[in-house]
C-alpha cells in the first residue's frame, strides 16, 4: 500500500490538492523556506531534516474577499479493502488566542456531494506545543463501505503574522484497522514511541532494507516482508565503534489489571561481539528489565519475542541497546504489538531482572535464582571452583583476546568487553597433544532434578575437544558432555542434564590441548540451576528421560524401540555414543538386529499428537550402520485418517556415524502425528537408532545447504584427525592473514555475512589438508546436484593465502547405492618457488 503513504517529498503531493474556495490554503513547504518563520516546522517527520517537505496551512496569503478562515486539503479517491485507518502526524503551535483555531480531519464518501466536507471523526484544538504529534483515527465502518476521501480541514483564528501553525505530514490510510495504544510497525515512523536522551547517547532510528548505510539492517522487514518495509534500528555503522546506549520510551500507560499485559515484537540480532537489547518497565520509583538478550547473533531472520508483567502504577515500556566499540552488527524490532493479559517469555533464554537505572548493561543471572557457591563469571577469581593436579595443564583468568591470532575469543560474556574475565586453555608451546586442563566444582547434592549452564568458546583450525564430566564419592568419572573441533568465532551456550544423581557429586570442566597452538578453548559464566533444563522449541527430545518425551511403541508389531545409553550389545553395528551429548552417558532409541528368520518384521514409534501446523521442520539424527540393516521409515498421520503417509526412508549401511535428516510437514488443519518405523534386514549386523528429535516453526532448507549464518557449519562436519590436519573455519569480515580472503560474504556481501575458509598461515605445512564433509543426503534430496553448482566453493579452486603460498581445493562427490555425500578434500597448501 505505498500508494496509501504519502510524505509530501513529490511535489506532485500525491494527487492531494487545497481547495481553492477557502481563505487559506495548503502549501507544501520544508524548513529552509521563508514563509512562515516564527513558529512553522523548523524539520520535518519523514527525514527529521531541514530538507524533508511536509504541507502547511499558509496563514501569509489570505485569499480576498473570502472570510471563512479555512484552508482544506483534499486526498485522492481511496477504494476501501476491509477496515479503514487513517494515520497522520501534526504539528500545531500557536499564541495564546490562536488557541480557538482547530485541525479537523473528515471523511467525504462518494455518495456526497463534492461541495461538502462530509462527516467529522476528529478535531484538534491548536496548543502551544511545537511538535509532531502522532494520530490514528478509524474511519467508521459504514463510511468504508464505498471509495471516499479523507479531508484536512484547519479552522484559523490569525494572531500576527506566524501565528497560528498548522502543518501535517506522513499521512497513511491502511487497509486494516488502526493499531492499539503502543503498537507499531514502523512503516509510518516511531508511532508514540520517542526517542529518550535522558539515559541514552545514542538514538535508535527507522530504517529499512532499500535504505543505504547506515540506516539498513534486515533485507526485508517484517511486516510487509520488503526491502521497503520499515523497522527499528540501531546499527554499529552508526555509532562510529564508539560504547553507547540508546533507549527508546513508550507513551505513559495506566496500571494493568489483575490479568497482567502482553508486549511481543519481532526481532533481529545479527553480527560479532554484541551488547544486549534490554526491555525494562519503568515507574515512578522503580526500573524492572523484565526481556533481555544479546551476545550470540541470530543470524538474518526475524525471530518472536513476548513477555508478560504486572505493574499496579503508571509506567513506561523502555527498549535499551547497548552497543560496545569492538560490536560489528545491528539490532532490528518490529511490529511491537501491547494486548491485557498476562503471557509467557519468548525465548526462554531471554533473561529478566530487577535494575535500579535503565542503562545498566551487566548481563542478568538466568531468571529467579539467586546466585549460589557453584555459580561463578571469573570477574574476581575462580569463585569455588578448583584446579585438579592430575592434569598436565591449568585454566588462566585472562581480559580480551588470548595471545594467539586465528583462535580464543576476543571479549568475555559476563560485561561484553574486553576488560571482563574469563578463563582459558593455553595450547601454545611446550604444550603438546592431548594434554589437560581440569577444573572442579563444590561437592553437589544429588537426588534433586538441575542442570549445569555454561558458555564456551572453541574457535581455531586445531581445537581438540572439551568435555564436562560427573565424579561421584567413589571417585569414579563420567563424561556428560563433549565437544570437538572449532566451534565457530563465538560463544555458545552449553547445557547438561543431572538428572538421576543419588549420591554426592561434582562437576569436571576438562579442556584437551589440540595438535598447534591455535587451538584455544574458552569458558565463561558457569551456571547450576534448579529444575528441567528449558527448551523453546515446540517440540524437542533426546530421550534422556524414561517417558520418552511421550512417544510410544505401537503394540501391534512385533518389536520395540529401546531406550539405550552407550555402545549397542553387538559388534560392527549401532552407535557408541549418543547424538546430543557425544557421550557413552547420553541416551537414544534403537531398533537391535536380529536372525535373517526375522526380517521385515518392524518396530513402530510414534510420536505425541502436535497441535495444526502452518508448516513445521521436522529434525532428527539417525545411526544407520551395520552390513545387515534394514530400513527407516518416517510416516505422517492426521487425526481424521487410520492410514500412515510416509514421507521419508533410506536403507543403507552409512557407517559408524550419526547423520541429520529434516521433512518439512506442509499446512494442517487438524491434530497431526508422526512416526519411526524400523523394519529389520537379513542379520546381526544392524542396529538403527535415531537421537534429538526436534519440531520448529517454518519450512526446513534443503538438507545440505548451509549459508554459514548460524556460525557453523550447519549439517556438514570437520573430519577429525588422522584423515586430515586441520579444521575449516567460520568468519566474516575480513580474515587475520593479510593480503588474501574475502572482506565481504557472497550470502549477503556485506561485512556481517558468515563464510567458511582454511587458515593457511603458520603452523600449516606444504600437504597439510583440512576436510569438510556433509551429512548423508538420501536420493529424496532432489535437485541437489544442481544446487551445489551454485554453491561457490566447490570445484577446484585456487586461491592466494600468503604470498608465495596458496591453496589447492577439491570437492568430490562420493555415491553409494541410494544416497550420496559431499567432501571438501584435496586442500592441499603448496608452495611455488
Amino acid at each position: 500500500n505505498e500508494d496509501r503513504l504519502c510524505s509530501f517529498e513529490d511535489p506532485k503531493l500525491c494527487s492531494y490538492s487545497s481547495d481553492a474556495t477557502t481563505q487559506y490554503n495548503w502549501i507544501r513547504a520544508t524548513g529552509n523556506d521563508p514563509v512562515g518563520t516564527g513558529f512553522k516546522p523548523l524539520t520535518d517527520h519523514t527525514d527529521g531534516t531541514i530538507n524533508g517537505a511536509y504541507m502547511l496551512v499558509n496563514i501569509s496569503k489570505p485569499a480576498q474577499g473570502v472570510t471563512d478562515q479555512r484552508a482544506r486539503l483534499t486526498s485522492p479517491v481511496i477504494v476501501p479493502n476491509g477496515e479503514q485507518c487513517v494515520e497522520f502526524w501534526y504539528y500545531l503551535d500557536g499564541e495564546l488566542i490562536s488557541t480557538l483555531s482547530k485541525l479537523q480531519l473528515f471523511v467525504r464518501t462518494s455518495k456526497q456531494s463534492t461541495n461538502t466536507t462530509g462527516y467529522l471523526i476528529w478535531s484538534k484544538n491548536i496548543l502551544r506545543e511545537g511538535q509532531w504529534r502522532l494520530s490514528q483515527q478509524r474511519i467508521p465502518h459504514d463510511l468504508s463501505l464505498t471509495p471516499y476521501q479523507v479531508i484536512f480541514e484547519s479552522i484559523i483564528y490569525k494572531f500576527g503574522p506566524n501565528s497560528p501553525t498548522v502543518a501535517i505530514d506522513d499521512v497513511f490510510i491502511r487497509d486494516r484497522a488502526c493499531p492499539e495504544s503502543g503498537d507499531c510497525d514502523f512503516e509510518n515512523g516511531l508511532c508514540t514511541w520517542r526517542n529518550f536522551l535522558l539515559f541514552g547517547n545514542a538514538t535508535w532510528f527507522v530504517g529499512s532494507g532499500s535504505s543505504k548505510p547506515p540506516y539498513n539492517g534486515p533485507q526485508n522487514d517484517h511486516t510487509l516482508g520488503s526491502d521497503q518495509g520499515q523497522y527499528l534500528l540501531l546499527s554499529s555503522s552508526y555509532t562510529n565503534q564508539q560504547s553507547v546506549v540508546a533507549v527508546i520510551q513508550s507513551e505513559t500507560f495506566p496500571s494493568t489489571s489483575t490479568s497482567g499485559r502482553c508486549l511481543t515484537f519481532w526481532y533481529v540480532l545479527r553480527g560479532n561481539q554484541l551488547g544486549r537489547v534490554d526491555v525494562n518497565i519503568s515507574t515512578s520509583q522503580n526500573t524492572y528489565m523484565i526481556w533481555s538478550l544479546g551476545s550470540v547473533s541470530q543470524g538474518e531472520s526475524w525471530q518472536f519475542a513476548s513477555f508478560g508483567y504486572y505493574a499496579d502504577e503508571d509506567h513506561n515500556i523502555v527498549i535499551e541497546g547497548s552497543v560496545s566499540a569492538q560490536m560489528n552488527g545491528y539490532y532490528a524490532i518490529d511490529d511491537i504489538d501491547i494486548r491485557d493479559g498476562y503471557c509467557g517469555i519468548t525465548p526462554l533464554t531471554a533473561g529478566a531482572t530487577m535494575l535500579t537505572t535503565p542503562q545498566t548493561v551487566t548481563r542478568p543471572t538466568t531468571p529467579f535464582q539467586i546466585p549460589s557457591i557453584y555459580d561463578c563469571t571469573f570477574e574476581d577469581d575462580f569463585c569455588q571452583w578448583t584446579f585438579l593436579t592430575d592434569g598436565a595443564l591449568n585454566w588462566t583468568r585472562n581480559q580480551g583476546a588470548t595471545s594467539t591470532a586465528e583462535t580464543g575469543p576476543q571479549f568475555d560474556v559476563t560485561t561484553h568487553t574486553n576488560q571482563g574475565w574469563h578463563i582459558y586453555l593455553e595450547t601454545s608451546y611446550p604444550v603438546k597433544l592431548n594434554d589437560t586442563a581440569r577444573l572442579l566444582s563444590p561437592s553437589i547434592a544429588g537426588s534433586t532434578t538441575k542442570y549445569f549452564e555454561f558458555w564456551y568458546h572453541m574457535h581455531g583450525p586445531d581445537i581438540n575437544r572439551l568435555d564436562v564430566l560427573i565424579v561421584d564419592s567413589s571417585n569414579v568419572e563420567t563424561t556428560v558432555w563433549s565437544r570437538e573441533g572449532s566451534q565457530g568465532n563465538i560463544w555458545r551456550l552449553g547445557k547438561v542434564k543431572l538428572n538421576g544423581i543419588t549420591s554426592l557429586y561434582s562437576i569436571i570442566l576438562q579442556g584437551v590441548a589440540g595438535v598447534s597452538f591455535q587451538g584455544d578453548i574458552a569458558l565463561d559464566n558457569l551456571q547450576l540451576i534448579d529444575g528441567n533444563c528449558p527448551s523453546d522449541l515446540p517440540f524437542e527430545c533426546d530421550f534422556d528421560e524414561e517417558n520418552l518425551c511421550g512417544f510410544t511403541n505401537d503394540p501391534t508389531e512385533k518389536h520395540q524401540w529401546i531406550r539405550h545409553k552407550g555402545a549397542t550389545p553387538g559388534t560392527l553395528n549401532g552407535p557408541s555414543v549418543d547424538h546430543t551429548t557425544l557421550t557413552s552417558s547420553g541416551y537414544y532409541v534403537y531398533v537391535p538386529s536380529a536372525s535373517s528368520s526375522r526380517e521385515g518384521e518392524k518396530a513402530l514409534l510414534v510420536s505425541p499428537w502436535n497441535n495444526n501446523s502452518n508448516g513445521q521442520c521436522l529434525s532428527f539424527w539417525y545411526h544407520s550402520f551395520g552390513a545387515d540393516v534394514g530400513s527407516l521409515i518416517i510416516y505422517q498421520r492426521v487425526l481424521s485418517a487410520r492410514q500412515l503417509y510416509p514421507l521419508w526412508k533410506v536403507n543403507y549401511n552409512f557407517g559408524d556415524i550419526w547423520n541429520a535428516a529434516e521433512i518439512t510437514i506442509r499446512k494442517t488443519d487438524e491434530p497431526w502425528t508422526f512416526a519411526f518405523e524400523s523394519e529389520y534386514g537379513v542379520g546381526y549386523f544392524g542396529d538403527l537408532a535415531i537421537d534429538d528429535v526436534t519440531l520448529r516453526e517454518g519450512f526446513c532448507p534443503t538438507l545440505g545447504s548451509c549459508s554459514f549464518e548460524s556460525i557453523d557449519f550447519c549439517t556438514w562436519h570437520n573430519i577429525r584427525s588422522p584423515a586430515d590436519q586441520f579444521d575449516w573455519l567460520v568468519a566474516h569480515g575480513e580474515t587475520d592473514s593479510a593480503f588474501t580472503g574475502p572482506t565481504v560474504d557472497h550470502t549477503y556481501n556485506d561485512a556481517f555475512g558468515y563464510y567458511a575458509y582454511i587458515e593457511a598461515s603458520s603452523p600449516r605445512q606444504t600437504n597439510d589438508r583440512a576436510i569438510l564433509e556433509s551429512t548423508i543426503l538420501p536420493k529424496q534430496t532432489k535437485n541437489f546436484n544442481n544446487a551445489c553448482k551454485r554453491t561457490y566453493f566447490l570445484g577446484r579452486v585456487r586461491m592466494a593465502i600468503d604470498v608465495p603460498d596458496c591453496v589447492s581445493l577439491t570437492a568430490k562427490r562420493i555415491r553409494r547405492e541410494n544416497a550420496y555425500f559431499f567432501m571438501l578434500t584435496e586442500i592441499v597448501a603448496m608452495y611455488y618457488p
